[in-house]
């Protein structure tokens, strides 16, 4: 059993227009040595991206 405990938000507001509105579901991709973070980015209008 996995227990999950809720925190704090860990980012603060962005100024950044193709993530104004949220960010989530994180995911990292290993290249050799290098860590490649992907996420969804949602801006104004419910309008999502790929934020690297």
């Amino acid at each position: 059993m996995v227990i999950v405990q809720r925190e704090r938000v860990l980012l603060e507001a962005t100024e950044n227009e193709f993530e104004n509105q949220a960010v989530l579901n994180p995911t990292v991709v290993q290249q050799g040595d290098t860590l490649h973070l992907f996420y969804r980015a949602v801006k104004e209008g419910n309008y999502s991206s790929i934020g690297y």
